[in-house]
């Protein structure tokens, strides 16, 4: 798929908008993109279109310039109407539009008509999504990456830098990237491997829950991986799962 020069000519300073509105996983593996991003594009105004629900993922990110939030109609609270949702996320494009962007890009491997039709109403110049092959290419695409049998073996990460090849970036996904709390600045810490994390008193949290069937790990590895780990770090553990039952739409 690597290109010989770029598709795309968006200068140095161009603003660009990367949608990523789904669960936190899949927002914490498109972050090495923004890193590429911001590598390709230094002067850049890079923004992230997002849910309350993955937002955390992006604080503290150096890479991304601002982070626009708004709350999905099913993930409203107590208290909160679908309505008021809605209004607060129609509030939230017009605050966009303003902005002028020149790219939307659509950071899923298979976007919905939903994805899609939130990605033109940004006001973006362009709009870069996949669109498998053979498939007529949806008129809110203007810039089309082809999902075909290549793209599908890839890891997410990958998947997700793959996008950026219009843009003339064809660097490998750098490590992911996370940003602790418990640091009061904006530094950042890299994903490295287990043996150099290791500290006295480590403590790690092991999230066992997925919505879909098709996504669950088999119960058996999780013992399987904690003793690992164990093993290699001499850490203790944190359970985490969804709340309530498989209908909760915040599971």
């Amino acid at each position: 798929m690597t290109q010989t020069r770029p598709l795309v000519q968006l200068g140095d300073r161009p603003r660009i908008l990367v949608i990523r509105r789904d669960n936190i996983g899949d927002l914490v593996c498109t972050t090495p993109s923004f890193r590429l991003l911001r590598q390709k594009f230094p002067d850049a105004f890079i923004a992230a279109l997002v849910n309350s629900y993955n937002a955390p993922v992006l604080y503290g990110n150096t890479d991304v310039d601002e982070i626009f939030a708004y709350v999905k109609g099913k993930h409203a609270g107590q208290g909160e109407s679908r309505l008021a949702a809605w209004w607060g996320k129609l509030r939230l494009i017009l605050k966009i539009r303003k902005l002028k962007f020149d790219l939307a890009i659509v950071a899923s491997t298979s976007p919905t008509k939903n994805w899609l039709r939130l990605a033109r109403s940004t006001g973006a110049r362009r709009v870069l999504a996949t669109v498998p092959v053979g498939a007529t290419k949806p008129r809110e695409v203007d810039i089309a990456i082809p999902y075909d049998s290549q793209f599908d073996q890839r890891h997410m990460t990958e998947q997700i830098a793959l996008l950026l090849e219009p843009l003339g970036i064809y660097n490998a996904p750098a490590n992911l990237i996370v940003h602790p709390r418990s640091i009061p600045s904006r530094e950042t810490r890299e994903i490295s491997p287990l043996k150099a994390v290791q500290r006295p008193g480590l403590r790690l949290g092991i999230h066992i829950s997925a919505r879909k069937v098709p996504q669950r790990w088999p119960t058996e590895r999780f013992p399987e991986l904690i003793r690992n780990l164990h093993e290699i770090l001499d850490c203790r553990f944190s359970l985490f799962w969804a709340p309530g039952s498989a209908g909760d739409p915040r599971h």
